[in-house]
């Protein structure tokens, strides 16, 4: 685990141990960090921990918290690296529940299964939730999006999209991008437990 990492969980453990609260926080592996509240949960220390005593994180978006063995063979996912942070951070134990996808999901990709409803429940029980978005949302593009290329399978076709797009195509989809990555952000904050800072 680096440093960055070591600081975040370091960050999510200090905000659970501020008041007897449990807490939650969205990630998102673009470079955004939200955090806010959930309701209070009894001191008590009782010995086999209670649902209320087992912080969960729920892990939603595309493949980089996957870790398909594909993908890296051997390596341990940062989902799992900060699971096991906020453990040794909290001296509480935590529940994950990964629900990355593997399919190349773009981000509006990931506001549509957030508006299926098939995340709710795991989502209304979520202390840390860690949303991945956008990474396979640049560029060269494909489908129905500008400056698409028909097919991307060669090395050839890679490289004719690249030399195909222009800034013009970039600012298009950045902007669709942008509207849905807010839309994610705000399904996901309506899901989650109050009470919540504003998203």
């Amino acid at each position: 685990m680096d440093a960055i990492d070591r600081a975040w969980a370091q960050l999510v453990a200090e905000r659970l141990a501020m008041t007897a609260s449990k807490r939650w926080s969205v990630v998102l592996t673009c470079a955004a960090v939200m955090a806010g509240a959930q309701t209070a949960r009894a001191s008590s220390e009782p010995t086999e921990p209670s649902p209320d005593d087992v912080i969960s994180i729920v892990v939603i978006g595309d493949s980089v918290p996957f870790n398909s063995p594909d993908d890296c063979p051997g390596c341990t996912s940062f989902a799992d690296s900060y699971v096991e942070a906020v453990e040794a951070a909290t001296g509480e134990p935590v529940a994950v529940e990964n629900r990355s996808r593997h399919d190349g999901a773009r981000t509006a990709d990931i506001e549509e299964q957030l508006a299926s409803g098939e995340l709710n429940e795991l989502l209304r029980v979520a202390d840390i939730v860690i949303i991945s978005i956008g990474l396979n949302d640049g560029p060269p593009y494909d489908g129905s999006r500008p400056c698409a290329a028909e097919s991307l399978v060669t090395d050839e076709e890679l490289f004719a999209a690249v030399v195909a797009t222009t800034t013009e195509c970039v600012d298009e989809v950045t902007a669709e991008v942008r509207e849905s990555v807010a839309n994610v952000l705000a399904s996901c904050a309506r899901k989650l437990p109050r009470p919540r800072s504003a998203c």
